[in-house]
């Protein structure tokens, strides 16, 4: 399991933006998330929920493994990618995306 760092990364270079990736410090970022939280303008998911605590999340499919016999077969980049990908692709032909 790569960062959000790495992953991030890896997106940037497919898309071939050679965006800079900026990192903002947690002692200045969560304090901004939990402002536009308490004004109703965000956070939007639980991940951003937590990063406003400095709280880690953690994925675990174990569940859906035991129960379901589901197992993930890419990665957090094949994920990212495919969604770029498809996205691009919509924005080309005018579909809704």
């Amino acid at each position: 399991m790569g960062t959000v760092n790495h992953d991030l990364t890896a997106l940037i270079d497919h898309a071939g933006t050679g965006s800079p990736l900026r990192h903002v410090p947690g002692v200045i970022a969560r304090p901004g998330l939990r402002s536009m939280e308490w004004c109703g303008l965000a956070p939007l998911a639980d991940w951003h929920q937590r990063s406003a605590r400095g709280v880690d999340l953690v994925l675990d499919t174990s569940r859906a493994r035991d129960e379901l016999g589901w197992s993930a077969t890419g990665t957090n980049v094949d994920a990212l990618v495919a969604a770029y990908d498809w996205f691009v692709g919509a924005s080309m032909t005018g579909a809704p995306a």
